[in-house]
């Protein structure tokens, strides 16, 4: 939304535009929220916006799970930032 504090944060952008990961997951959006409400989401960086609000039932193929270690999925995350 247009106002200050649903504007979300620029961060996250960049974190999507650099790393590309598949899913971004968040949850303090509320379905109240009438037509603004959206449960997904595409960003231009091919992330998909989840709004788990509630409940939300994420299905992932086994063979979309990335085989990099944890120390690979760290450097990249930490290298996108420097």
């Amino acid at each position: 939304m247009d106002d200050l504090a649903h504007r979300g944060f620029e961060c996250y952008n960049e974190l999507m535009e650099r790393c590309h990961p598949k899913y971004l997951l968040h949850g303090h959006v509320h379905a109240t929220y009438g037509t603004r409400f959206r449960r997904v989401l595409n960003h231009p960086s091919c992330t998909k916006i989840i709004n788990g609000y509630e409940r939300y039932v994420l299905d992932i193929d086994e063979t979309d799970l990335a085989t990099m270690t944890r120390r690979e999925i760290t450097t990249r995350l930490i290298a996108a930032f420097l």
